[in-house]
Parts: C-alpha cells; structure tokens; sequence
C-alpha cells in the first residue's frame, strides 16, 4: 500500500502523479473518496485468482503486460465463491486452468472477458466485477486506484440490477454470520433454502422487499450450492434460476 513510511522515494514519486484525469473521472462518475493505491510487482507466470472487490477500481499498468479476464456480477453462482468466513472469501473456488466440472458444474455457462493490459493503458474493473489476473511479461508493475462507491446500496431499484443482486448476496451472509457466528455458519447456510426456522423467516422478511416470493427459494439456493452445499449434496430438481 502507497502510505506514509513506505519509504521517501516511492512517496515522492506518488505525489508527484498528475492527479488531474483521475480526479476528473471520479467526479464524472460520482464516485466517494479515494481509499486506497496499491502498488503490484510481479514476475511472469504470477496470478491473482478470480475474485471481486467491494470498491470501484481503476487498474494501471506501468511495466509489462498483463492478462486480464473479467466475468460480470450475475455470474456468482456459475464462479462459486469461497464461503464468507473462509481465508479466501470473494475469491472463486474455480481453477481457470484447469476447472472440475463435476465440483463446479455451472461455471460451463460463465461468459468472460479477456484483455491484454500494457503499459500506460488504465482498465476499469467495475464494484462486484470479477476478475483474474496474470502476469505476461517477465516484469510487471502496476498501481491500482480504489474508490468508495456506496450507491449499489443507496439507490436501489427494482429489479435489482446484477450487482445489487450480489451485494444482497454479500449481505445475507453476513447476517447469517452475526447471527450464528463461524462455528455454525456452514450448518446455518446449508439449511437455509428449506429449513423453516426463525433465521431463514426473518432472511425471507428481508428479502421479501426486493423478490418476488416465488423466486426466494431459488435465489437461497444459488447462494449456498456449491459453496456450503456441495454439488453432489444438491436436490435432484433443483429451483429455477433467479431471472434478472
């Protein structure tokens, strides 16, 4: 992270960027306060597994090249993300390389986007986006720039766009894990579409606001399939998809 004490030379060259297109840019989009710059060096072959991030970010590239391949907020399901309370959490439990179909069956239908970054290019990875990153060249330095972006929670409107979709996600887990803690999350999750105790009644309260109620059981069970249900756990017939 670019702060205070991560040596002289780094911070001079850091306040001496032209600031002005990205403060233009965050005007422009309305975005919150600048949190954060990180600062990525790597060599070739080193890979950041797909994941999302909870704060708009814009991606520069300085040395090297890198690839980069996007998947959109509405492809949670098809990326089974860690459970929350994991080591990985917001990190896809699929290996790009190599993905076990039998373990993660919908990640057949997940549509990526690939591209190439090179030096001096800025790539925007949207708030909830997913994205994989590895490094093409033997040398690669980048400096991402990370935004506070609270109106996928602020302005809801119905339907609940994709990403809105995926913060209420993010949120159901988190009160589950406040309600039962980490000890018996797992559990709680996995009873959540069926079981019919006070947790998942005052879950489908909440979600009562934003989805129509035939739609609630199929939307618990995308949330936990795969990830605190496994696959081959799942209900023969499993509930139509969330349409969107």
């Amino acid at each position: 992270s670019l702060v205070e004490g991560v040596g002289d030379a780094l911070m001079d060259d850091f306040k001496a960027f032209d600031w002005s297109w990205i403060f233009e840019e965050q005007r422009r989009l309305s975005w919150g306060d600048l949190t954060s710059n990180l600062l990525l060096v790597g060599q070739r072959g080193n890979v950041t597994p797909a994941h999302y991030d909870e704060q708009q970010n814009l991606f520069a590239q300085l040395v090297g090249t890198k690839r980069v391949v996007l998947f959109a907020p509405k492809d949670f399901k098809n990326l089974y993300p860690f459970p929350m309370h994991h080591a990985s959490d917001r990190q896809s439990q699929v290996d790009l390389y190599a993905p076990d179909y039998c373990r993660f069956p919908r990640f057949d239908e997940a549509q990526g986007y690939e591209v190439l970054l090179r030096p001096g290019e800025v790539l925007y990875i949207p708030q909830y986006w997913w994205h994989h990153i590895e490094n093409i060249d033997d040398e690669c330095v980048s400096l991402n720039f990370w935004f506070k972006d609270q109106s996928t929670a602020k302005q809801v409107t119905l339907p609940l766009s994709d990403a809105q979709h995926l913060a209420m996600r993010r949120n159901i887990e988190k009160l589950v894990f406040s309600s039962v803690g980490a000890g018996r999350m797992v559990e709680a999750m996995r009873r959540l579409p069926d079981e019919d105790d006070e947790l998942r009644r005052s879950v489908v309260q909440l979600l009562a606001h934003v989805l129509p109620e035939e739609l609630i059981r199929g939307w618990l069970f995308e949330l936990v399939h795969g990830r605190y249900l496994p696959a081959a756990d799942a209900a023969p017939d499993p509930p139509p998809a969330v349409m969107v």
